[in-house]
């Protein structure tokens, strides 16, 4: 650790060149527009595949709000049909305020998808601008611009903008700036720093996830540090009180301390962390979980990411021959930084392993690491002319995997699926179908869907045959080809289906599939 005041007795290193003040602002400024360009045709595109179901559950939950209003004492309620409130499905894992500002979101642009992504790549943007502060504040202003670049454009920052998970850029740029704050109060007023507007940015973090605890527990080992222990009372008061209004609000809104889907949020915590880790291993093979370790850092980095990460590596292990790494603050910034992404995966190895996102808590350290190899190497404008290539470079390549994924994941299926039944389904009877029920399916259709019943499941249909009829009411709905997931083996179903039941055809134009739609009460031989 560095002590707060490191900085007030010893004059800062020098560094070799640096940027002016306005140039770098409209660099920064150009760095803005690229990141909100690179996010445009996600942000503009439908509820797809993948990870994009965490975005549609938000808008089931904003949804609800909008048809309950109070009644759900602001908690997140997920069912994607009306239901009666003994049979709310909460989700309460997460703090709501996801479910808060997707609700506000709807109010101004519609119920769209649209509108949910929106505020995440809003909070992606302040993401940016927070770590240019972060590094410009403390190593140089090129340093700044390389890790906002960074940023801007790696997947861990432009593809996972728009997902709208509760582990994204709005806790995350929030959580941030809080660093921010507490940075520049240290620097400002080493004896006494303000807290105010430091508390304040964690206050608004947590209203989206739990990350910002980390933060607050960095914050609190500084002021331990630093023989501040009021302060250091403070935010540590302010991870309990977190805790406790949480608990209260779930005990409040709910009727009971178990909140709603997938258990409390303690059996979550010990599921993703070590105990749940174990279960875990002895369900997969080692080498499975090594593959998806080593997938994840290039998926979400990119190789030329995770090189240029290398180089900064390097360069904070060699960084007497760096003056700027030297300056009063920036160690304490690498050590913030690098505690954030340790201590939001390393408790969760489960949830490491599961969410392929997981790991983008670790997207402000690499973008430091990158700026670090970058200010290595400038030692005037012909050196920054190399940095800068290196970084353009990087991100083209990063750029095209992001377009790339963003074209995979942003398809219109859901959408034109779940429209379809809309359409021509009964959102009081059942549903049934060999297609994943995502949230995005749900979302679209307006109703609850029983989802992957495929071949493998087709014996409690011949059960039921020759136990008695089917049900009367119902319906049962085949794409082909199978989209989510492509492999869907359903042949057998529909085969069976086609015996008894008379087909719909409906053609999914846009996906290029065919939805074949049964009724329960309209038999071939009734």
């Amino acid at each position: 650790m560095v002590p707060d005041s490191a900085g007030d007795s010893v004059p800062p290193p020098s560094i070799a060149w640096d940027l002016s003040r306005r140039a770098a602002l409209w660099w920064l400024l150009g760095i803005l527009i690229a990141g909100a360009a690179l996010r445009a045709h996600g942000l503009s595109g439908p509820f797809g595949l993948g990870w994009q179901h965490l975005g549609a559950q938000y808008a089931l939950v904003a949804k609800n709000f909008e048809r309950y209003g109070l009644d759900t004492r602001l908690a997140m309620v997920q069912n994607a049909a009306p239901a009666a409130k003994d049979d709310w499905e909460y989700f309460t894992h997460h703090p709501p305020g996801m479910g808060w500002t997707t609700w506000v979101s709807f109010q101004v642009f519609g119920p769209t998808a649209f509108a949910v992504k929106l505020p995440g790549v809003l909070a992606s943007l302040l993401q940016i601008l927070v770590m240019y502060l972060l590094l410009a504040g403390v190593v140089s202003r090129i340093a700044g611009l390389a890790a906002a670049w960074s940023t801007a454009v790696l997947p861990a920052g432009a593809f996972f903008s728009t997902h709208g998970s509760d582990l994204g850029p709005q806790s995350i740029s929030l959580a941030l700036l809080a660093l921010w704050l507490d940075q520049r109060a240290r620097r400002k007023h080493p004896h006494r720093p303000p807290w105010l507007a430091v508390l304040m940015a964690c206050v608004a973090s947590l209203v989206f996830d739990w990350v910002v605890f980390v933060v607050a527990g960095w914050i609190v080992l500084r002021d331990l540090f630093a023989k501040n222990f009021r302060r250091a009372i403070l935010f540590a008061g302010f991870i309990v009180a977190g805790f406790t209004v949480h608990f209260l609000h779930v005990r409040y809104a709910t009727g009971s301390m178990h909140g709603g889907r997938g258990g409390t949020l303690l059996e979550s915590f010990l599921s993703h962390g070590v105990v749940g880790a174990s279960k875990f291993l002895t369900q997969f093979p080692v080498e499975y979980i090594w593959r998806k370790l080593q997938h994840y850092p290039r998926a979400l980095f990119t190789v030329g990411g995770l090189w240029l990460s290398a180089a900064g590596l390097l360069a904070w292990l060699l960084r007497r021959f760096t003056p700027a790494l030297r300056r009063p603050g920036a160690l304490p910034l690498f050590l913030g930084l690098l505690v954030l992404g340790l201590g939001y995966t390393l408790p969760f190895p489960r949830a490491v392993l599961i969410h392929q996102f997981w790991m983008i808590v670790f997207l402000p350290f690499v973008s430091l690491l990158i700026a670090s190899g970058i200010q290595a190497v400038t030692r005037g404008p012909r050196f920054a002319l190399v940095g800068a290539l290196a970084l353009l470079g990087m991100g083209g390549l990063a750029s095209q995997t992001v377009i790339a994924r963003q074209g995979r994941s942003q398809t219109p299926y859901n959408q034109e699926f779940g429209e379809a039944l809309r359409a021509r389904t009964s959102p009081e009877d059942p549903l049934l179908t060999s297609e994943k029920s995502t949230a995005c399916l749900r979302f679209y259709a307006e109703r609850e869907i029983h989802g992957s019943f495929d071949d493998r499941k087709l014996a409690p249909l011949l059960v039921a045959e020759q136990e008695g009829p089917l049900p009367d009411t119902g319906w049962f709905a085949v794409v082909e080809p199978p989209v989510d997931p492509r492999d869907t083996q359903s042949k057998q179903v529909l085969a069976y289906l086609r015996q008894h039941y008379v087909e719909e055809e409906i053609p999914l134009e846009q996906t290029g599939s065919v939805l074949r739609l049964f009724h329960f009460a309209n038999k071939l031989n009734p």
